[in-house]
């Protein structure tokens, strides 16, 4: 049997993670999701460095996702979107950032 196709979102707004389990389990994903950088980290020796992962920008209490979410490339994982309502956000000064892409989910 294949193994599904996983992502990983971080964001601590529990009405997106709901929104992002849903349409997981509609699309046939597996979805991982965390409300920090730093649960995403405790975790992620389990999950392939090919692993998407989608972080919002606001985490609370000043933590920038993309900022903080250098913490996670230095980890080797290299598929990292900064998923943000902020469409006019520069990322150029975070190159370890893809691409800023929606809240909603690519999937």
């Amino acid at each position: 049997m294949m193994s599904k196709k996983t992502f990983v979102l971080i964001d601590n707004d529990t009405l997106i993670h709901k929104m992002w389990e849903m349409a997981a389990k509609k699309a046939q994903v597996k979805l991982f999701a965390f409300k920090s950088i730093e649960d995403f980290i405790i975790n992620s020796k389990q999950l392939s460095t090919d692993t998407p992962i989608y972080i919002d920008s606001d985490l609370d209490d000043g933590v920038r996702g993309e900022v903080d979410s250098e913490k996670i490339f230095k980890l080797g994982f290299r598929k990292i979107y900064l998923a943000t309502g902020q469409v006019e956000l520069d990322i150029t000064p975070y190159p370890w950032i893809s691409k800023l892409v929606s809240k909603r989910p690519s999937f």
